[in-house]
């Protein structure tokens, strides 16, 4: 059939006409959602995301009643809920009573399987609630419920428990000028040295990267390194983008964001904004270490959706944001100027058009 649209002169006169088809639908999408649905959902391009947020919906509650790879999705937020109730000003009385009944059911449910630094954390902020609220109802329940409970957490006493205080006086601090000389000197950088990457500094630069903003302090993503030359070599064929020097990356680094972490669909696009904070943290710490990092597009495509979960195994709620290639940069390889929008385009403020 193609040869013979081909031979027939036809190809450029269909594709025109396939184009205006699709601009007739796109315009009507803008005003019935149905037409949306259906236009963006009939080629299967969202199957991969729809299938991961369903079993990040089903696997939830399993998450929140035992926790699983040291952390607990749900007992985060609702420590992290419990922090916002206690800074605020005036500070309610009582506050909580819709879910401090399930955070210490969570907290006693999952503990054996959480780190050491979530208990303390959890532990920490309960101690500084129950002090200071009226213990009626579901809260005097959960109060007794967290007695029980306390001698199994594994904490230790601390002059500085986990608990909110006032932000801690700046010691030495980057100027803002050393902060821009900073993002300035980082640039996305393709070509690397062919020398190895000592595990213990990325491992400095994924902490650096937990610092990060996240929503409710879930951080429901991680970063997935791959330093085995032959597994990154082979790793390094799923990305698009990477066309011409894919051969040279000496590490590469999945974000791989977690579904789990949500019990609302509303939520479904946390693990991208709040994932993408952390990389940003994550490629500026590289810089301070001497090493360099592109990071690299993963597009919504089914097809290579597909060869990255044969190739990575990756559990059924989880979805790859993006990739990052990181290494000793080569002081012989060229980067990209790449100019920046000045903040007369990139900014806007109040109700300017």
């Amino acid at each position: 059939m193609k040869k013979l649209i081909s031979r027939t002169g036809m190809k450029e006169p269909l594709k025109a006409l396939v184009s205006r088809a699709r601009q007739v639908v796109l315009s009507r999408s803008e005003t019935s959602a149905a037409t949306g649905r259906l236009f963006f959902t009939s080629g299967g391009q969202f199957d991969d995301e729809f299938r991961a947020l369903a079993s990040g919906q089903a696997l939830f509650p399993a998450n929140a009643s035992r926790g699983d790879r040291g952390t607990n999705y749900f007992l985060r937020r609702a420590i992290h809920r419990l922090e916002k109730g206690l800074i605020m000003r005036p500070r309610k009385p009582s506050f909580a009573a819709d879910y401090i009944l399930d955070t210490v059911v969570s907290l006693r449910d999952s503990a054996p399987t959480l780190n050491q630094a979530e208990q303390q954390w959890a532990h920490d902020v309960l101690v500084e609630y129950f002090g200071v609220v009226e213990k009626r109802g579901a809260i005097a329940e959960a109060a007794e419920i967290f007695t029980a409970v306390r001698p199994q957490l594994a904490v230790a006493g601390s002059k500085t428990p986990s608990v909110p205080a006032t932000r801690a006086k700046a010691q030495s601090l980057p100027s803002f000028d050393e902060l821009v000389s900073l993002l300035q000197y980082r640039k996305s950088t393709r070509w690397f040295k062919q020398t190895t990457v000592p595990r213990e500094l990325l491992a400095k630069a994924i902490n650096a990267a937990a610092l990060a903003p996240t929503a409710c302090n879930r951080q429901a993503y991680y970063y997935w390194v791959f330093d085995d030359p032959t597994l990154t070599q082979e790793l390094a064929k799923l990305p698009m983008g990477v066309s011409g020097f894919g051969h040279n990356i000496p590490v590469l680094i999945a974000v791989v964001g977690r579904y789990r972490a949500y019990s609302h669909v509303r939520d479904r696009h946390l693990i991208y904004i709040d994932a993408s904070l952390s990389i940003m943290a994550f490629v500026q710490a590289l810089e301070t270490l001497g090493l360099a990092s592109c990071t690299i597009n993963w597009p919504e495509i089914p097809e290579r959706e597909k060869r990255a979960r044969d190739a990575i195994p990756m559990e059924s709620d989880e979805r790859i944001i993006m990739f990052i290639a990181v290494g000793y940069p080569d002081d012989t390889g060229l980067v990209p100027h790449s100019p920046k929008q000045p903040e007369a385009v990139f900014g806007r403020f109040n109700l300017e058009s």
